[in-house]
């Protein structure tokens, strides 16, 4: 549910100027439920080969 606007914040930023999720964002969102940690895992590869 969460997932789409979480990986587009992540990736492609959000506001100005641009701030972007960090990965220990993404670990709070697994904490609290909002992502799996698979999700969370796949998305630290995507921004990770992207550079």
């Amino acid at each position: 549910m969460y997932y789409s606007m979480i990986r587009k914040y992540y990736l492609d930023g959000y506001g100005y100027p641009k701030r972007y999720y960090s990965d220990a964002d993404l670990d709070k969102f697994v904490s609290k439920g909002m992502l799996t940690k698979e999700q969370s895992e796949s998305l630290k590869a995507e921004k990770g080969s992207d550079k």
